[in-house]
């Protein structure tokens, strides 16, 4: 699209030869289903491949796409309508969401045409909530019923070959139902880390699966929306572990610590890692639990374990 909301065309109206599009299918079993769509534009030479897939171990349908843009003063969004009535529209920023109206009743809504968020975005009615998750795009807009993210630029000034060549980006598409706003809105939140996240096979040559090292435990409702965002080697010492941690729903949350891991102390720090107080820490049959003070809406804490 022009730079000028409106004259948003769409990608088959705007400038592809009908010759120029292919699709075939890639996969097809009882686990995984994935479309192959390409594009190429006649007059710029830009091009684009998608692979849409879709998986039983996943709610997200998924979008992997390669583009090689050589476009003049265009932008690519993608558009996402749904059927849901909603004033807001919700988007995560680091540590924690924001929520931005999707009308223009006034100059200063309208001025909101373009909202920065990280991971995800969605739309809420009561009992279902629909949604899109990305890997590395950050500019989405909220109108109505549509969530659009912003994909590739084309200005020519300070730099005119901003945005050329070829990008690779993943986003998707999720949906829910029968869940309410707070409880999928926590979905969306594990599904944007695991998005970005994704598990990994490794081969072990250990015979028994081993615990995890450090496990997070909800003690309240509002536990169940505290995140672990970092876990890394202290600053100055080999000595010990960070584990940086967050409230990500705008609630109060109340969770503990299950290490399994030789630990001899904890103690909560701030972001520099000096200490502020010494935290209780009890034996169990498989290590220690931590217990965390309970987290304020959208705070964060920094927690080090000593070995």
């Amino acid at each position: 699209m022009p730079y000028a909301n409106d004259t948003k065309v769409s990608l088959a109206s705007c400038c592809l030869s009908p010759d120029k599009v292919t699709s075939h299918i890639l996969e097809q079993t009882p686990q995984r289903i994935s479309i192959r769509f390409d594009w190429e534009d006649v007059e710029t030479a830009s091009s684009m491949s998608q692979i849409i897939w879709a998986s039983a171990c996943s709610p997200i349908l998924h979008f992997d796409t390669t583009v090689d843009w050589h476009e003049n003063r265009r932008m690519l969004k993608v558009d996402f309508p749904f059927h849901l009535h909603t004033s807001s529209a919700t988007f995560e920023v680091q540590f924690g969401k924001v929520e931005r109206p999707t009308h223009t009743n006034t100059s200063h809504d309208w001025a909101k045409y373009e909202v920065c968020g990280h991971r995800f975005a969605c739309l809420s009615e009561a009992y279902c909530t629909g949604g899109v998750v990305n890997d590395c795009k950050y500019g989405w807009t909220a109108r109505g019923q549509t969530l659009s993210l912003s994909l590739l630029r084309a200005p020519k000034a300070p730099d005119e070959m901003a945005d050329m060549g070829i990008h690779r980006f993943r986003y998707g598409l999720v949906a829910f139902q029968g869940l309410g706003k707070e409880e999928a809105e926590r979905r969306m939140v594990r599904e944007g880390i695991l998005f970005n996240s994704p598990l990994h096979s490794l081969m072990t040559s250990s015979p028994t699966p081993k615990l995890l090292p450090i496990t997070l435990s909800a003690q309240n409702k509002g536990g169940e929306g505290v995140v672990i965002s970092t876990m890394k080697v202290l600053e100055d010492s080999n000595n010990g572990i960070l584990v940086r941690l967050y409230e990500s729903l705008g609630g109060r949350g109340k969770v503990s610590l299950e290490i399994q891991l030789p630990i001899s102390e904890a103690k909560e720090t701030n972001i520099l890692e000096d200490p502020i107080t010494n935290l209780p820490i009890t034996p169990h049959i498989n290590g220690w639990t931590v217990d965390i003070p309970e987290l304020l809406p959208y705070q964060v804490k920094s927690i080090v374990l000593i070995r």
